[in-house]
């Protein structure tokens, strides 16, 4: 693989003048542990935010599925860090966007180096499927941006808006900090340590729409860590002018408590309507943590996973993917969240969502802590 191009400046949305409908759709696809999120912003633009579908049958699924949504142009495709449950799919992905008319417009990732991180990956003894994955995603990227067929984009949380439709809606990077980054690139990348310390570089995305009364805003927190989430939301709230609160949330790290507990996520959560905490759930007992369930339902947050676990006595109309250990079944869903300015914030399906009662069927992480008794 060569080495990446210098950043490009993002392109221009439309016309200020322009009417946009000031509504969102944001849909976070069941896909295993890790996260595959589709963004449709006022009907004008499609955003791809990561994409884990590293089988066959999960990638012609989401095909048929863009088929449907009637998608023949991703404006953006953000990959927020090089772990595999975030990228692997993505090159076959890039593919099908990129032929028979259809089209890719940017591609954006955190700006470190493919190089170094299929060197790392290798040092850390990764599969060599996982390797050549990825490296064929990234010689794939750039012979799309040799031929001129995409732009490239490298955020962090002082890059400028990478979409703007009209003068209602923005996608704007609100994280990794910048010393962040060089840190992390210098220890992680250089130095070859923890692997988890690849979270620290994901991209963290905020949504913001702006309608004539009413605003709505979500954050798409990636797998980044407690400090990434405590940043992103201060940066948040500078580039929105407001006070941080947030309608949504894409759950940071598909529910871990090592990245939720001491960031202040819960209590971000705007007071009126509902406020849809979305977990990119492990198809059986890995994430989310018990303990982060609880914390977002005891401050008012309505939890929607994208792989429930449930009793084996419980049965739903909807066909159990798999069985968990201990007998527990695993539901799994596509999670449909939407905002309209005359209707607020609407979800489904009612399946996915997670009560108080039913956190038994979660597991605890070792050595976790919370300071708050959890919703009875």
């Amino acid at each position: 693989m060569t080495s990446q191009i210098s950043e490009t400046k993002a392109f221009p949305g439309l016309s200020g003048f322009e009417q946009v409908p000031a509504w969102v759709q944001i849909h976070a696809l069941q896909c295993g542990q890790g996260d595959t999120i589709l963004l449709n912003l006022g009907g004008r633009k499609w955003v791809l935010v990561d994409c884990n579908l590293p089988r066959v049958e999960s990638r012609a699924e989401f095909f048929r599925l863009m088929e449907r949504l009637g998608v023949q142009r991703l404006d953006l495709v953000c990959l927020t860090h090089p772990h595999e449950d975030h990228f692997a799919g993505l090159a076959q992905v890039m593919q099908y966007f990129t032929s028979e008319g259809r089209t890719v417009g940017t591609f954006c990732d955190s700006g470190v180096e493919p190089k170094q991180i299929a060197t790392l990956m290798r040092r850390r003894h990764s599969p060599s499927s996982v390797v050549t994955e990825f490296e064929r995603l990234y010689r794939f990227v750039y012979n799309l941006m040799d031929a001129g067929r995409i732009r490239y984009f490298m955020a962090n949380e002082n890059s400028s808006p990478l979409i703007e439709v009209g003068d209602r809606i923005r996608l704007v990077p609100v994280g990794p900090r910048p010393d962040v980054l060089s840190r992390a690139i210098r220890d992680v990348v250089s130095a070859g340590r923890m692997r988890k310390d690849l979270n620290r570089i994901s991209v963290v995305l905020a949504l913001s729409v702006q309608g004539e009364n009413s605003t709505f805003d979500a954050l798409l927190a990636a797998d980044t860590d407690s400090e990434g989430c405590n940043s992103a939301l201060k940066r948040f709230a500078e580039v929105t002018r407001g006070d941080g609160r947030l309608d949504v949330v894409k759950v940071s790290h598909h529910g871990s408590a090592d990245s939720h507990f001491r960031s202040r996520i819960c209590g971000h959560r705007k007071s009126l309507g509902a406020t849809p905490a979305v977990i990119s759930a492990a198809s059986f007992d890995v994430l989310p943590d018990r303990e982060v369930l609880a914390d977002f339902l005891r401050c008012g947050w309505t939890v929607l996973l994208t792989a429930k676990r449930v009793a084996p006595t419980k049965h739903f109309a909807l066909e159990l993917s798999g069985r968990g250990r201990g007998g527990f079944g695993v539901q799994t869903h596509d999670i449909q969240v939407t905002w309209r300015e005359a209707d607020g914030t609407k979800w489904s399906p009612d399946e996915a969502r997670v009560d108080a009662m039913e956190l038994p069927n979660y597991g605890s992480a070792r050595g976790v802590v919370i300071s708050a008794a959890p919703p009875s």
